[in-house]
């Protein structure tokens, strides 16, 4: 028995340290671009080789029936692999066909690699609630790493080569710097902390001691800052719904309602302190520190600073001489139904509405010169069709009823984290310029279908 118990938490362990090893490599893998290179066309870098480790090993476990198929035959994740499959299937159909092979190839492997980045992931978490648990933790600390990085970026102004403010069209003097981390833009670093800022709220709302309360409230901080630098309009209307959607819920779900609505004033009046109230002194902070201006120059006049402390208000980007981000996203979602009428069936391939509208001055018109989704739904149902959209709605819905069924349960706290975290994952899909290319977009979804998949297993148990 002694040996037995041994081997688990020896078991344990090794599956947090592949955990922590995988997820680390995928989000620290950007600021490791000395180490990416090119054979044969195809990229080598961090990521894909620590990938390819963590995938022998997996096979080796499961060859050596040390470790078993099961979390990858659960219903969700088996939906999910469907799905993913499908689209590898017609991605290889369009490569062959030979139409627009090299984004048709580059979106091939890229699809292949999610597929089995979520095998190792499933694999090594393994429908236990305690590693799952520490998956979503490691996720959110390394977003509090990245945060952190981000106030030097912002500070000392350095920026990776990937970073849009490399690119002398936005290098403008007394042009703002918002951090960017690994990612293109900052909208694409507010996608990703949004989930991290979700994650936190939960435990925040689930604090049982003042202290912990406390830590996790400045956490949340912590990360808000980075961001709300951004501007980001999208990350700060997510932000306020999954503060209320999560408070909503733990009214519903609470006897009792007083430590909840307590901590809940907390929660909103630090949202809103350091996302409306205290913007503009935070920005006039680190413009003081030396902030990331083009130019270096911090001597503005009056008229500069303030429209840099301002910002763009919601108001602006709505109205934005007609073309501000809601207006053009509204214009990508129904340029791009537009273009499905030909093949809604199976969709007009993968890296084609890019192409699509790259050739098309009928809808870039509409667009402000945008030719990337900006929509995860739309990029599935114009690159593969109305099925693989549906499917994949379907699976969402799925998501949410099985979490909705399990909330006032013995794991209440589970069920709430993994609504939330899908609610974040849902908003950030329409954050980024693309969804489909980028593993780290898909994390949040993969660790709610394999929390989904652990209360099926628990129901079949009890």
């Amino acid at each position: 028995m002694a040996e037995f118990k041994i081997r688990n938490v020896k078991d344990l362990t090794i599956r947090k340290a592949l955990i922590f090893i995988l997820l680390a490599s995928l989000f620290f893998n950007g600021y490791l671009y000395c180490f990416r290179f090119e054979i044969s066309g195809i990229i080598i870098d961090v990521f894909r080789i620590v990938l390819l480790v963590c995938l022998i090993i997996c096979l080796y476990m499961v060859l050596r029936k040390q470790w078993d198929m099961e979390p990858l035959l659960q219903k969700s994740a088996l939906f999910l692999e469907v799905i993913i499959l499908c689209m590898i299937i017609l991605a290889a159909f369009w490569v062959v066909l030979g139409k627009s092979v090299e984004g048709a190839v580059s979106e091939l492997i890229a699809i292949a690699i999610n597929l089995l980045f979520f095998f190792c992931l499933s694999l090594f978490v393994n429908t236990n609630k305690e590693l799952w648990q520490f998956a979503v933790n490691v996720f959110k600390y390394i977003g509090i790493i990245i945060a952190m990085i981000s106030y030097f970026e912002i500070i000392w102004g350095f920026e990776l080569p990937s970073s849009r403010f490399n690119d002398i069209v936005y290098c403008k003097p007394y042009t703002f710097h918002p951090a960017t981390a690994f990612f293109a833009n900052e909208n694409n670093l507010a996608a990703m902390l949004l989930v991290v800022c979700a994650i936190i709220i939960v435990q925040v709302l689930y604090s049982q001691e003042i202290k912990s309360f406390a830590i996790h409230l400045a956490q949340l901080i912590f990360v808000l800052i980075p961001v709300v630098m951004s501007d980001s309009t999208l990350f700060r209307l997510g932000l306020f719904v999954i503060v209320i959607s999560s408070i909503i819920i733990m009214l519903i779900i609470k006897k009792d309602k007083k430590p909840v609505l307590m901590k809940s004033a907390g929660l909103i009046g630090c949202v809103f302190l350091f996302t409306v109230a205290l913007k503009r002194i935070i920005k006039g902070i680190f413009i003081k520190c030396n902030m990331a201006l083009y130019n270096g120059n911090i001597n503005l006049n009056f008229e500069q600073l303030e429209k840099i402390l301002r910002g763009d208000s919601l108001v602006d980007q709505i109205n934005y001489d007609g073309m501000g981000t809601f207006e053009v996203r509204k214009n990508l979602f129904f340029s791009g139904i537009d273009t499905i009428k030909e093949s809604p069936i199976w969709g007009n391939g993968p890296n084609s509405f890019t192409d699509i509208f790259q050739n098309n001055v009928e809808y870039t018109v509409k667009t402000a010169d945008v030719i990337n989704p900006h929509n995860y739904i739309v990029e599935l149902m114009v690159q593969y069709g109305l099925l693989i959209a549906i499917a994949f709605i379907i699976l969402c819905i799925f998501i949410i009823y099985v979490t909705i069924k399990h909330m006032k349960k013995s794991e209440g706290y589970r069920a709430v984290l993994c609504f939330v975290l899908f609610i974040a994952f849902a908003i950030s899909t329409v954050m980024p310029s693309t969804f489909l290319k980028w593993t780290i977009y898909q994390v949040p979804l993969y660790l709610t279908i394999i929390g989904v998949d652990l209360f099926l297993k628990e129901s079949k148990i009890h």
